[in-house]
């Protein structure tokens, strides 16, 4: 730990929280304002001198190495705003205890602002349906949470949405008369606004920030189901125009800036295509976007071979004439594994492209996707590459020795995290990164639906992630390299297991399917009940409970499906069967064109062709 004679009283939570997380190795520091981050060796202690809260968090965590080498150092951030975005509404909803770790965190890597993405996973008054059985956020929390925040130099913006992907409420049919189709609202309508206002008021009463994001993205079918019964037919960006104006006056009215993705101003004018290389949006979008209003540029995907593409969006972007902000993404969503390997390939470069374009604000996006599988500590990896680019050119020289000082682990095995999901080959022109660890999961040993993409190289590929895994030292992340050791484990036997079944059937080896029943499912069984302890485990550790049925019916539904599998191969060598239907059926390709393949990200469309709900 860090010592301090005198620690300045708006340090003093801060430097608590963040000396539980580092070695300090015992050195004194003293803190000093400036006019930026500078790191001064003396006689008997480092001068940390800070211009906020958490650039003097981020100093802390270099003292030693000042010390320790005499080295001072001199760091000016890049960027008024970096934001980490914790997606909360796909299962998975950090507790609040896992917040605060996480802001003290992300303060010290060079980050000063936080987004909770809360569809519908926070207190409404007068809503009991809101949120309700999903974990969300109590009002006296997110309280709790903005005056911690503050306290460490973390602001917390509130991070809603206010048209669309409001799927949750929607499970309740209080809300059937607001909803137009799909997960989107009736715009314009009296009750819509009325529970936007609802929204906005409560998140002033909870948030200090002025800002406010307020989502509007991929609204696909607006007016095309109620609204379109209601009032007829009326062109998709006169109606979110109109509805903008009006959310934008609510804001207004509670002293909020809105924050809005810029997605659906390009799909206006492109056939709903978003990120396009050429093409310019016309004068009269443009004069459409409301003052005051800052567009927030996404782009997760294109990699440096996209280089037609970062322009042009960049130079779309400026154009607007408005504050803009750009988002880049840390995946954590296709599956159970994060791809940090990805996220670093491609984010220098976008962020290269949004500096040339004057972005002074930028986020770093961990969504949840298909249930949230992944934890949000897996991309630790790629939001320490965010701070560094944030704060110096030189990342790359000094990710190793801020990764040891920040995790306690050398950055080469902080990437060990991604060791399941890592491709034998990446190609530099990819912009998606493979899911073939879910296919891999999820893939059923009778059905077989993805046994097109299942490569006798995995096998063996899980196996070499499995001893990485095992070879990574002690920390405090013990938990995350724990259950990815347990699922490497088990697709080690399960990859290939519905492969095997298949090929053995067809070829009438009934000795195979023999060994198959008392050796590869009873294995694969007990090491899919290890994986799913240690992701409960996992879990619970960090999130609230909500959401973790879905991966009980999930795994749990694939373990039941390992056990058919070996009553119907004992049926079938017993002669009580003649056949099994399941294997005579032939194996096609998920989609005719592989990396569709490779890049599906559904637990549903893995397992099974048939229905699972209606709706």
């Amino acid at each position: 730990m860090l010592k301090c004679n005198h620690i300045p009283k708006e340090l003093e939570i801060g430097f608590d929280a963040v000396n539980k997380l580092i070695d300090g190795g015992g050195v004194t520091v003293r803190f000093e304002r400036a006019d930026h981050l500078t790191l001064t060796p003396c006689q008997d202690e480092v001068i940390i001198g800070y211009s906020a809260i958490a650039e003097a968090l981020r100093g802390m965590s270099m003292a030693r190495r000042v010390w320790e080498t005499g080295n001072a150092i001199s760091q000016t951030k890049k960027y008024d705003t970096l934001t980490v975005m914790v997606d909360c509404s796909r299962n998975s909803v950090l507790k609040p205890e896992s917040v605060k770790e996480l802001m003290a965190t992300v303060a010290m890597l060079g980050f000063n602002a936080m987004m909770l993405y809360t569809e519908d996973t926070y207190e409404l008054p007068g809503n009991p349906y809101f949120g309700h059985m999903r974990g969300r956020y109590s009002m006296d929390e997110l309280k709790m949470l903005n005056a911690y925040g503050n306290s460490i130099g973390i602001e917390l913006i509130p991070c809603i949405q206010t048209l669309a992907h409001l799927n949750g409420i929607f499970n309740w049919p209080v809300y059937s008369d607001i909803r137009d189709l799909d997960d989107i609202l009736i715009a314009e309508d009296e009750k819509s606004l009325a529970l936007i206002d609802t929204m906005l008021s409560t998140c002033r009463e909870c948030f200090s920030s002025n800002r406010i994001h307020v989502g509007m993205d991929e609204a696909h079918n607006l007016g095309r189901g109620q609204y379109l019964n209601r009032n007829g037919y009326s062109p998709k960006p006169d109606i979110m125009l109109r509805h903008l104006d009006k959310v934008k006056k609510l804001c207004d009215k509670y002293n909020y800036t809105p924050i809005m993705w810029s997605d659906m101003f390009f799909r206006m004018q492109f056939n709903g295509t978003y990120m396009v290389s050429q093409g310019e949006l016309s004068q009269e979008v443009l004069d459409k976007i409301p003052e005051n209003v800052s567009m927030c540029y996404w782009n997760y995907y294109s990699p440096p071979a996209h280089r037609n593409i970062l322009k042009n969006m960049s130079l779309q972007h400026q154009r607007m004439n408005r504050e803009i902000w750009f988002a880049g993404g840390s995946w954590c969503w296709t599956g159970p594994v994060p791809k940090n390997y990805f996220s670093n390939f491609v984010t220098p470069n976008q962020l290269a492209y949004a500096d040339d374009a004057g972005i002074k604000n930028v986020i770093a996006t961990i969504w949840g996707d298909d249930g949230g599988e992944c934890s949000v500590w897996d991309v630790l990896p790629s939001l320490l590459q965010y701070g560094e680019l944030n704060y110096t050119d030189a990342w790359e020289e000094n990710i190793e020795a801020r990764s040891l000082e920040c995790f306690g682990l050398s950055y080469q095995d902080m990437l060990k995290l991604d060791a399941v999901s890592v491709p034998e080959e990446f190609a530099e022109n990819t912009h998606h990164p493979e899911c073939t660890e879910k296919s891999a999961l999820f893939n059923d040993p009778l059905l077989g639906i993805m046994n097109p993409i299942m490569g006798k190289h995995l096998a063996e590929r899980y196996r070499r992630a499995a001893e990485a895994l095992r070879q990574v030292p002690d920390s405090r992340f013990d938990y995350l390299f724990k259950t990815q050791f347990m699922l490497a484990k088990f697709l080690e036997v399960k990859a290939l297991l519905p492969v095997k079944i298949k090929e053995a059937y067809q070829a009438g080896d009934k000795e195979a399917l023999q060994q198959i029943i008392c050796s590869d499912i009873p294995v694969a069984i007990q090491r899919l009940d290890n994986y799913i302890d240690a992701l409960r485990e996992q879990w619970l550790r960090i999130n609230k409970p909500f959401g973790f049925e879905i991966q009980d019916i999930r795994l749990g539904g694939l373990r039941q499906r390992l056990f058919t599998a070996s009553l119907r191969l004992s049926d079938y060598l017993s002669g009580k069967i003649s056949n099994l239907e399941e294997l005579e059926q032939p194996d096609l390709p998920y989609a005719t064109e592989d990396n569709q393949s490779l890049w599906l990200n559904s637990w549903r469309k893995a397992a099974t062709a048939s229905v699972i709900s209606h709706n």
